[in-house]
């Protein structure tokens, strides 16, 4: 055995490690029958040289050495016995003992080159990636993401030891007190999305997007963020989300981002007003899950092109009681722009979900309905016009009419965007299946 499991054998034998380790040697134990088998030998001999002790049969200073030898040799026979036993309980624990599955893998690589499987059950063990992201799903509902290189182990469903990297969370109430510990802190969800990082000789960074967490017994509010190190108090950090904005996106639900689009990381007061740009498109998550509440009318269902509809009371709706995850998408020109301004910023892209896309809202009068239901709980969506202008026919030529393109692809889970605002904010409102 290596010598840092020997130590952690060794105090757990003496009843002297902590719960961490305690997780730690089990993960270990459970990963071989190999390892299994000399972590089960360990115990069994030890209890059994307890025993022997206790009623004075064994004797190291008095007892023949042909004595000592019967002793040890028995309780090595018994200690294989049960061992080979234990093996076999390890190996189902092993197995039977999954909590989460890699949900998504972003170029996510370990250390050998190999990448990281989509789908894959996991358990207690530790995980070391070199590059990319990797997006594990807990059975609770937490969403973690995993930008590489990084290190961390499952020590079990509520709790996540954080060596080194940058990490996104996402936690539902479902899953309230999960925890992630690294060397320096340990952080404890309430009901919230936060981020963390840690590289080796740096201070534990804590940046929460919602909600609040407790670092080290102290509460930390959304749009806070701290820094911890080992042996020292907190100190209080500026909220800065620019470290997390490859690792929030595959957390939030999308997968892929192509051409001139700009992933928003959450914070207080969600103001997309905000974020003027006259190069790319922004991409908001508003509601990570609501059930809706009655019908919604929208715009877009089916694969193909949006075209604008002569009565606002047609087009495809989705049914009350269906599960939604809303973002928002927008193209917001820095400054105010005249309606006839020939030279309008124009921005093309493509945006990928993990989940299908259930319609599209683009008609102004449809978002403003559905910003109260659908959108930001804390959202102020401002006074300017909103919305989309889709070409009436052919949008072959909708560049130079000015016109906005919008498309659902067959996989009903990529959206394509070609876009020009002017006096009017450029905004969409996608609806993607819920869990």
């Amino acid at each position: 055995m290596k010598e840092e499991v020997e130590s952690q054998l060794s105090r757990y034998l003496r009843d002297e490690s902590s719960e961490g380790e305690r997780q730690s040697l089990f993960s270990w134990a459970a990963k071989s029958e190999e390892n299994a088998t000399a972590f089960a030998r360990s115990c069994v001999i030890e209890s059994l040289t307890e025993e022997l002790i206790e009623e004075g049969r064994l004797n190291l200073a008095s007892e023949p050495a042909s004595g000592r030898f019967f002793s040890w040799q028995s309780g090595l026979a018994v200690a294989a016995t049960v061992a080979l036993s234990a093996v076999g309980w390890f190996l189902w624990f092993s197995m039977d003992s999954n909590f989460a599955v890699v949900a998504q893998s972003v170029g996510a690589r370990l250390p050998d080159g190999s990448l990281i499987e989509i789908d894959r059950q996991l358990g207690r063990e530790s995980i070391e990636i070199s590059g990319g992201l990797v997006r594990l799903d807990f059975e609770h509902g937490a969403a973690m993401t995993v930008e590489g290189p990084a290190k961390f182990e499952l020590r079990d469903e509520m709790n996540v030891y954080l060596e080194e990297g940058v990490a996104t969370f996402q936690v539902p109430e479902s899953a309230k007190g999960f925890r992630v510990d690294t060397e320096d802190a340990e952080v404890i969800d309430l009901g919230t999305a936060f981020g963390l990082s840690r590289r080796a000789g740096e201070d534990t960074e804590v940046c929460v997007f919602e909600g609040e967490v407790e670092v080290e017994g102290q509460r930390i509010k959304a749009g806070e963020a701290v820094s911890a190190r080992l042996g020292n108090e907190l100190r209080e950090s500026p909220f800065q989300t620019a470290v997390y904005e490859n690792a929030w996106p595959v957390t939030s639900g999308v997968l892929q981002t192509t051409g001139m689009m700009r992933f928003v990381s959450p914070g207080p007061g969600f103001v997309p007003g905000k974020f003027e740009d006259d190069n790319h498109i922004t991409v908001f998550l508003e509601r990570r899950e609501v059930i809706t509440g009655g019908p919604v009318r929208i715009d877009l269902a089916d694969p193909g092109e949006y075209r604008k509809l002569r009565r606002q009371a047609e087009g495809p709706v989705i049914p009350e009681g269906t599960a939604v995850r809303s973002y928002l998408l927008q193209l917001d020109p820095v400054g105010l722009l005249d309606k006839w301004d020939g030279d309008k910023p124009r921005v093309a892209g493509q945006i990928t979900f993990d989940r299908p896309i259930l319609g599209l809202i683009a008609n102004g009068r449809k978002l403003l309905e559905t910003d109260e239901s659908l959108g930001h709980a804390d959202g102020f969506y401002g006074s300017l016009p909103r919305g989309l202008e889709p070409p009436k026919q052919d949008f072959g030529n909708a560049e130079s009419e000015g016109k906005d393109v919008v498309i659902l692809a067959a996989d009903r889970r990529t959206l394509i965007l070609n876009i020009a605002a002017g006096s009017a904010v450029d905004q969409i409102r996608v609806l993607v299946e819920a869990e």
